[in-house]
């Protein structure tokens, strides 16, 4: 009887340790927003906000999702120079979730203007890149075909390896292209080039063009 409850005990021990291991090789497991990437967001400098409100996206996860969806009803804002979450009448402190002693009425929210908005629609992108639904990854896909940055170069180069649907990958192949036309190293130009070429999409052939050009008959690009 004992070895059968020592058996017992030693079981209920270790599935919570396989549980969190799931969670971690199925990439369901992130960590909470770093503070950087916080104070970002409330940064008066738009260029840092943005780039904040995309990192956000690209770090993924339910912390992500959250503050995304408070930036997007205008409850996100700064108290005390820290970011902060506007629940009902209570404040809440964006990185430790604790409840704060403070006003609502003495929180400053953050504006929403195109260029934020825009961020936005990129970051909601970044986060349904992993969705389970075909037709929610299609539409995140695409979005970030348009709007491709390096913020979220790292999602898309994720999903190239584990997006099963042929189509989707081809358009986040192109999204991700785009974004390592600019990189400074001359393989990951000519790698991009290689995945844009059979591209017939203007946009495309348009970004492709300073690479086919020449100048008193010396390449442009190297």
């Amino acid at each position: 009887m004992k070895k059968k409850t020592h058996w017992t005990w030693r079981v209920w021990l270790i599935l919570p340790l396989f549980a969190l291991l799931s969670l971690m090789i199925g990439g369901k497991a992130r960590a909470a927003v770093d503070e950087a990437t916080l104070q970002g967001l409330a940064s008066t400098d738009f260029s840092v906000r943005i780039n904040a409100i995309e990192a956000v996206g690209a770090s993924g996860g339910d912390a992500a999702r959250r503050l995304i969806a408070a930036l997007e009803a205008g409850q996100l804002g700064v108290a005390d120079g820290r970011v902060v979450l506007l629940q009902d009448t209570a404040v809440v402190d964006a990185a430790s979730g604790a409840v704060l002693d403070i006003d609502a009425a003495g929180v400053d929210t953050l504006r929403l203007n195109n260029r934020v908005r825009r961020a936005l629609a990129t970051a909601n992108a970044a986060l349904d890149l992993e969705s389970g639904a075909r037709a929610v990854r299609l539409a995140a896909a695409q979005t970030l075909r348009d709007n491709a940055s390096e913020t979220v170069l790292a999602v898309l180069e994720r999903a190239l390896d584990t997006e099963p649907d042929d189509s989707i990958r081809e358009i986040i192949l192109q999204a991700a292209a785009r974004v390592n036309l600019a990189a400074p190293e001359a393989a990951k130009r000519l790698k991009a080039v290689s995945a844009l070429g059979q591209s017939a999409d203007a946009a495309v052939i348009t970004l492709l063009s300073p690479f086919v050009e020449q100048d008193n008959g010396v390449w442009r690009e190297p």
